[in-house]
């Protein structure tokens, strides 16, 4: 019996014991739901990162809760929700018990004063404890104003939302008044004497004032835009003279019978998310359709001008000025969508499109150094009438005299834009010094002229005695196809000098010179490829990929492939001379074709590289020399080319004196003369230490005084020795030529 007992009070023992445990480990677990910090009765899973008097580690931000008072939104970061009940905080010196509130994580917090505050924060938590204080310095400065609304009265004192009046050079008046400079426009139509001045300036802009539109009737949102309309009877609606530290937004201008923005001499502005429509500026001279600016240093303008007109700068005209920035869209517009003068280290990042002008349609940069161009320049039409050495640019423009337009740099992409009567359908350059650099996709442009006019060149780039520019973009699917026109796309007249072309130049069309490029200058390198150029007008076409004439000493060392032209489907050099090519010009195939590069009455000139895979069906396979002395063709593998019989793989026609042709590998068809001389040929050509291909070559060489050569398996078979003999070859100075069989 005394057994039973005691086992039994054991188990009641036990019992009891595992209950209590139960019970403790629940009081443990609410515990931690009400005091996060005590990390004796939770998991160690469950252990928080805790700041000073083990309350979580928090931040927090202010900001003014609106702009016309002086309250503050304080956001809270770094603390759950869930764990605290309270928040305190104040700008005062010391605290006080009733800054106390319910917590969240936003809060806005009631303030009287602007300026330099010291805010302070601290937290209590559900369980009791409290934080230490967070305290940070901030400055704000409130931007009181005064209020302008269609339906405002104007007299009301305008100093708040509720009062509001009803002309905006009212509300100005009234700011001056109290020393405020914010103007908060509501949305709505303003016009003469009913809303803006009655005449021009609608607005007198002050300087350091803000004008903000696009505000609600409330004036608590701000998302639309406030409309200044000139009634086409005011000239200007706003002028901004002799001003810094301006602030214009969420306005539009319309109706101005001169320009809506008229700003001189001014300095650290802002004009944003404007809009400058329907505004003509008439007149012979008339500058600045939607804005005009003169003298304007670290200022930023970003806004939309569309279908304005002025005969220079139908978008902006810009004349004298540095370190600006211009953005947003200029389109539609008559008389150039953007015009820089005489402008210095700027940047343009716009669309622009759409616009129309008598000289440069898209943007305009006269004597101005240092800009830099971004964004997308496209189907501009400039309509320049007479053509000539300063007419040209549907696209782009950079041009001027003392100073010059250089180191300007386009990233632009410039594509679709016309010009008429005038060079370089995307981007033309004239008078250039120390050059600039085009970076951006030059494509689909269009260079088109009159009858009787010299114009019309240059598809892609149009060039008028510029020098030293860099042309790093691709240059692609230009057209210049009217008339005698060439440089489908690129055109350098007047002896452009030391320009660099390394962007690829294909597919672009002309009518009779140049289908990739047509070129006088002097001293321009092409480090590039140039291919699939196509010139329209075949029976008088010469140039396929690139035509040089009256110029000197330019380096040529691209990649040629595909091109299209009657006489020199890659090439064509016509009085020019000293120039160097060094490159690959392989797969060009022209029914009717006369070489695939051709020199005539060109001095001088040489070739260097690989000339493979093309076909002519009328003349020289791979080269002709024409009544051009002095020239070599050294260290070339001149092979699988197929020409027209006599002509040969290579052609020296009609008193082609003193060429060197030495150290090449030479091949082309069966039944094809490696090298033919015909014509009024005069002696006194080098031919030597080349390898003729005879299994790929009817005969080695003709000329017109000797005979022919035959192919000849070995140096000893009879007839060999012909072509090393100078007498029967007619040069001075023939031997060491071999042969092999491939």
């Amino acid at each position: 019996m005394k057994r039973i007992i005691l086992l039994g009070t054991l188990f009641a023992l036990a019992s009891t014991l595992c209950a209590s445990l139960f019970m403790y480990q629940d009081k443990k677990k609410e515990t931690w739901r009400t005091n996060p910090t005590d990390t004796k009765g939770m998991s160690p899973d469950k252990v928080l990162t805790t700041g000073t008097n083990g309350v979580p580690a928090f931040d927090f931000t202010a900001a003014l809760s609106t702009h016309d008072t002086a309250d503050l939104t304080i956001t809270i970061t770094g603390v759950s929700a869930d764990i605290v009940k309270d928040v305190a905080i104040w700008t005062a010196s010391s605290f006080d018990a009733s800054f106390w509130r319910t917590y969240a994580d936003v809060v806005n917090h009631q303030n009287t004063n602007d300026g330099s505050l010291s805010i302070k924060v601290k937290l209590r938590l559900k369980n009791g404890i409290e934080s230490t204080v967070v305290t940070k310095a901030y400055t704000f400065i409130v931007p009181w104003g005064a209020y302008a609304s269609a339906s405002g009265n104007d007299a009301n004192d305008g100093l708040t939302r509720t009062t509001a009046v009803k002309n905006i050079p009212t509300a100005i008046a009234k700011a001056l008044a109290v020393g405020r400079t914010n103007i908060y426009i509501a949305t709505g139509t303003y016009t003469r004497a009913n809303g803006i001045n009655n005449t021009t300036p609608g607005i007198d802009v002050p300087r350091g004032f803000r004008f903000r539109g696009g505000w609600d009737s409330g004036f608590n949102t701000q998302s639309g835009y406030s409309t200044l309309y000139g009634e086409n009877s005011i000239a200007t609606i706003m002028r901004i003279t002799n001003a810094w530290d301006v602030y214009i937004e969420r306005f539009m201008l319309s109706g101005a019978t001169n320009r809506p923005i008229d700003a001189q001499y001014i300095t650290n502005c802002v004009i944003t998310n404007c809009i400058l429509t329907a505004n003509t500026n008439t007149g012979a001279s008339s500058y600045g359709g939607g804005m005009f600016v003169q003298h304007m240093y670290n200022c930023i303008i970003n806004m939309s001008a569309i279908s304005n007109s002025a005969n220079n700068g139908g978008g902006i005209y810009v004349e004298y000025g540095a370190h600006n920035k211009i953005t947003g869209m200029y389109i539609n517009n008559y008389g150039c969508g953007i015009r820089l003068y005489g402008m210095h280290s700027n940047y343009v990042d716009a669309i622009v499109g759409g616009n129309i002008a008598a000289d440069c349609a898209g943007i305009s940069i006269y004597g101005s150094l240092s800009n830099i161009i971004y964004g997308d320049v496209y189907s501009n039409v400039s309509t320049n009438a007479g053509g000539g050495g300063g007419a040209g640019g549907g696209g782009i423009k950079m041009n001027g005299t003392f100073p010059s337009s250089d180191r300007n740099v386009i990233n632009a992409s410039v594509r679709y834009n016309v010009v008429t009567n005038g060079d370089g359908g995307g981007i033309y350059i004239a008078n250039s010094i120390s050059g600039n650099t085009i970076n951006g996709a030059i494509s689909q442009n269009k260079a088109v002229r009159s009858s009787g006019l010299s114009a019309g060149n240059g598809g892609g780039i149009g060039m008028y005695q510029a020098n030293s520019n860099v042309i790093n973009g691709a240059v692609t699917f230009n057209e210049s196809i009217s008339g005698s026109s060439g440089g489908g796309g690129v055109s350098l007249s007047s002896y452009c000098a030391g320009n660099r072309f390394y962007g690829d130049i294909a597919y672009n069309n002309a009518n009779t010179n140049g289908g990739g490029v047509v070129m006088t200058g002097n001293y321009n390198l092409f480090s590039n490829i140039i291919v699939g150029n196509i010139l329209l007008l075949g029976p008088i076409s010469k140039g396929g990929g690139l035509y040089a004439t009256n110029g000197c000493s330019n380096t040529i060392v691209s990649i040629f492939s595909n091109n299209q032209a009657r006489e020199g489907a890659a090439i064509y050099l016509v009085s020019t001379y000293g120039n160097s090519i060094c490159g690959t010009i392989a797969n060009h195939s022209v029914s009717g074709g006369i070489a695939t590069v051709f020199f005539r009455l060109a001095p001088t000139n040489g070739i260097t590289g690989t000339i493979i895979n093309n076909t002519m069906t009328t003349g020289a396979g791979a080269v002709t020399f024409e009544a051009s002395t002095n020239c070599y063709l050294t260290n070339a593998y001149v092979t699988n080319n197929v020409g027209f019989s006599p002509f040969g793989v290579i052609s020296l026609v009609n008193a082609a004196t003193a060429c060197v042709i030495q150290s090449c590998v030479i091949g082309g068809t069966n039944g094809l003369y490696g090298i033919a001389e015909s014509g009024t040929d005069t002696t006194g050509h080098t031919i030597m230490n080349n390898i003729f291909i005879t299994n790929r070559l009817g005969n080695l060489y003709t000329n017109t005084i000797g005979g022919t050569t035959p192919c000849v398996v070995t140096n000893s078979a009879a007839g060999w020795s012909q072509i090393n003999t100078e007498a029967y070859s007619g040069a001075t100075t023939a031997n060491g030529n071999t042969v092999t069989n491939w």
